[in-house]
């Protein structure tokens, strides 16, 4: 008996290992398929001028964490993370390109204007009302890929459940943002984990945090079947 327990206990924990092996191989892929935009943030102030080019490197960003997070939805039952980060990659791209751009193009422009009312002190309403736009854009985009990866449904379809559920759900929904926020902090005091672990830790914690929403919807849908 106690022989199966440790056997139990050792499968389990390694399986705890299986999962930092993973989260490492996503967060590599993640950062290779944003390695332009990344050396770019690090290396240009963010100003006026410098917004376009990073606009423009940053277009990897929305098909790269769909990517992700389809990947680990289902990495226990399909454990070869490259083939199928590559895979999901590629539906990504195909279907998010022209949403990523748009979503993009409004984010950059937030962040342009947050730019500007941030050296002009009459402009302090419009500083807080575009950090709080930046806030809701960044959360909605993050939510719409995790309901996007769950269900098969149009783009349309699922940015209308996604803005349900915002309602429906404010406090699992709004969390995820917190989470992404809270993660970076903590592994910026950690710069190795951070570069290591960082895009996918925090990716998978948002859907840990969003679980719950994901089955109150799956729940939603036998009951109406």
């Amino acid at each position: 008996m106690k022989k199966d327990e440790w056997l139990y206990r050792l499968y389990h924990y390694s399986s705890y290992f299986n999962y930092i092996i993973w989260l490492f191989e996503m967060n590599m892929l993640f950062l290779l398929m944003n390695l332009p935009f990344a050396v770019l943030i690090f290396i240009l102030d963010i100003r006026l001028g410098t917004l376009p080019i990073l606009y423009l490197s940053s277009v990897t960003l929305v098909p790269s964490t769909y990517a992700v997070i389809r990947t680990l939805k289902d990495v226990t039952t399909e454990p070869k993370v490259m083939k199928n980060f590559f895979i999901h990659l590629k539906i990504g791209y195909k279907r998010l390109l022209k949403l990523s751009l748009i979503l993009l193009f409004f984010l950059w422009i937030m962040v342009g204007n947050i730019f500007i009312t941030a050296q002009l002190p009459r402009l302090q309403v419009l500083f807080w009302l575009n950090i709080l736009f930046l806030l809701v854009l960044i959360t909605f985009t993050i939510n719409f890929l995790i309901v996007m990866a769950n269900w098969k449904q149009t783009i349309k379809e699922t940015a209308i459940l996604t803005i349900k559920l915002a309602i429906v759900k404010s406090i699992r929904s709004n969390l995820n943002f917190l989470i992404l926020i809270g993660t970076f902090i903590l592994l910026k005091l950690f710069p190795i984990y951070l570069l290591m672990f960082g895009a996918s830790v925090a990716i998978l914690l948002c859907m840990i945090n969003f679980k719950p929403v994901i089955d109150f919807v799956n729940r939603e849908i036998e009951e109406a079947a």
